[in-house]
């Protein structure tokens, strides 16, 4: 009796280049969420500053009415 289907070689090739796609989605995923972190990492820099600078008037403003 004969098999029918897919050659196995084609298959494995098809395997490795599935693998390969994917490893390429990947990467472009990986730099992507880097990118989205570092613009966080700046935002939550501005955030900081911002809060930092209330602070001080809020210290001032105390200092001023005692």
């Amino acid at each position: 009796m004969e098999r029918t289907g897919i050659n196995p070689l084609k298959r494995n090739i098809s395997a490795v280049k599935q693998i390969s796609e994917l490893g390429e989605r990947k990467a472009k995923f990986v730099k992507l969420r880097q990118e989205k972190q570092l613009e966080l990492d700046v935002i939550n820099s501005d955030i900081s500053s911002i809060e930092a600078q209330i602070a001080n008037i809020l210290m001032i403003k105390r200092s001023k009415g005692k």
